[in-house]
This record gives C-alpha cells, structure tokens and sequence, in this order.
C-alpha cells in the first residue's frame, strides 16, 4: 500500500510540473531507468527498514538467517510491485493530471490516515482480523507458497525449521517471483518514460480570468488560506498532525473493566489536540512562503494578516 501510494504521488508530481525537462538538453542518451530509480533511491527505500525489528527479532528467536535475507528481499518486491501498479494506472487512464486538486489532496490524505488508523486498531486488538486469518489458514498450501504476496508470512517467518531442500527451493521460488516483477516492469518502463518526458505544460495551456471578483477582506483571505492549505499534500499532513497524536491514545479511553470512559485520558487528549492545533496559525504563516512578501506589498496590516490566519486555524480546528 505504501509502495502504490508513494509511487502514485511521485509519478504525477514528474509530470504534472514537467520535472524531467532538463534532462532532454542534455548531450546524452538518458537512461530509462532514471523514474523508477530516483522513486526507490529518495523516495521508498527508507519504507525497507520498517520490516528490520521484525526479522532481527525473529533472526535472535531462531537464528534463521534466512529470514533476514528473504524479509529484505521480498520488502524489496512488495515496493516493486507498487510500482508497477501505479506505473499501470497512470499509462492506461491516458496520464490525466492536474496540479492542484484540494479535492484528490483531501482524498489521498484521508486515506493515509484511514490506514494509519488500521494500523493502530491492529496494534490495540489484532482479533478484529481473526476471520481474515481463518480465511488465510484454510487456503492450500500450494496457494500460501505461491500466492504472492501472500506466501511472505510462510516463506519468510514461518518454515525457519523445514529441512535444507525445501529452503533451497523457497529461495529459487522467491528469486523467480523477482525475475518476474522485473520482466514486467521492463515491459513497461519505456512507455513510462516516454511519458514522462512529454510536458503537461506542452499540452495545458495556462486560462488567464479577466473577469476578477471582488470579495471582502476577510472573505478573500479565507478563500486564499483554503486553497493554499488543500492544494498541497504535505500542509494537509501538517492540518491533520493533531489526529496523529490522538490516533494512538483513542482505544485507551474505554476501561475494558467498567465499559466506561476514562475522564483522566479523555482529557488529556483534548489538552494534547489544543497544544498542537495552537501553532495553526504560525503554520499558515510559514506554508505561505514567498508569497508572504506579496502579502507584506498590501494594503493590510501585518495584525490583520495575523488576526486572519488565527480565524482560519480556528474553524479547522473546530472540524
């Protein structure tokens, strides 16, 4: 999910701001290799150590230094396999784009936190999943083997005490699924690239307004904070920092023994959530960037603009 989700945001940033324009001056044949290669290096390598506590804790119960070589080596294919996903869905909806979307912006970081809120319901009671992993275990062997991804929880953690035939042949099962990832992802990384390097900005055209409405002051610095709060994914993540902190502390409220609330927890939530939503303001200062100057250039009084912010930081931290 991480892998797709990365890929996605990272593909059409590329061709939605033309970001391989520079390299069609250059003297020289471009490698083909360059999108997927720049994605893994800066952008999803980092997401391979999220399985190194798992299979170093694994590797100290059992020793199976196999573990860490197939977790590694898997964690590698599940990103690769993201990839192509993504790399398929832009190629075949005909790379439709826009550069600011507040609408697919929300949406994407709705569900960043809709997995993160899985994630900590897994952590607070993995029996939420136990009919899933009835589902699993009833499945063939065959299909636990070969089902990928499926098969990682058998091939990689769970047959550390099979003899040395059936390890040797896990290994050359789990190679031929990589062989297979990369065949596919060689059969599409030219129409990819190719893509790529053609410019949404050669195919939009900019529309210029003449027509300009006049709003009142306030009206025109609330509509300017929105679209410059949902117009980028990362001031959106800084918008939602606060349900991050709360995320983990929300099962804690209910006592298991009484069925009841714990006021104590309760409100220290409320507490933590009005401590982080304070700095709303500040942010929406910061996330202007140069466009502050343009502001200071008005005809406002840096109280005003402060006084604006504040009111925008307050209705989003009542929603």
């Amino acid at each position: 999910m991480l892998g797709i989700y990365n890929s996605v945001n990272f593909i059409n940033t590329i061709y939605a701001y033309d970001l391989m324009a520079p390299l069609k001056s250059l003297p020289v044949t471009v490698n083909q290799n360059v999108p997927f290669i720049s994605w893994f290096v800066y952008n999803s390598s980092s997401y391979m150590f999220v399985i190194v506590p798992s299979i170093i804790y694994f590797y100290i119960l059992t020793g199976d230094i196999q573990t860490i070589v197939l977790g590694v080596l898997y964690s590698f294919m599940s990103l690769i396999l993201g990839f192509i996903i993504s790399t398929v869905i832009f190629i075949y909806r005909g790379a439709r784009t826009s550069r600011h979307s507040s609408i697919r912006n929300f949406i994407r970081i709705t569900f960043t936190f809709l997995l993160l809120g899985l994630f900590y319901v897994i952590l607070e009671n993995p029996n939420y999943f136990s009919e899933m992993t009835t589902i699993f275990n009833s499945l063939p062997t065959v299909l636990k083997y070969f089902l990928f991804p499926i098969n990682i929880e058998y091939i990689v953690y769970l047959n550390y005490s099979s003899g040395f035939i059936i390890r040797f042949l896990e290994i050359i099962l789990s190679f031929i699924f990589l062989f297979v990832l990369i065949f596919v992802y060689y059969k599409i990384r030219r129409r990819l690239f190719y893509m790529l390097m053609s410019s949404e900005e050669q195919k939009n055209s900019e529309k210029i307004s003449t027509g300009i409405k006049k709003d009142k002051l306030y009206v025109a610095f609330l509509k300017k904070d929105i679209k410059t709060t949902f117009r980028k994914i990362q001031n959106l993540t800084y918008i939602f920092v606060p349900i991050l902190f709360v995320l983990p502390f929300f099962f804690a409220i209910i006592e298991p023994e009484t069925g009841g609330i714990s006021l104590g927890i309760f409100i220290s939530i409320i507490y933590l959530t009005v401590i982080v939503s304070a700095f709303y303001s500040i942010f929406l200062l910061v996330i202007e960037g140069k466009g502050i100057e343009i502001l200071n250039s008005l005809p406002v009084g840096r109280g005003q603009i402060s006084e604006y912010k504040t009111i925008f930081g307050m209705i989003i931290f009542l929603f």
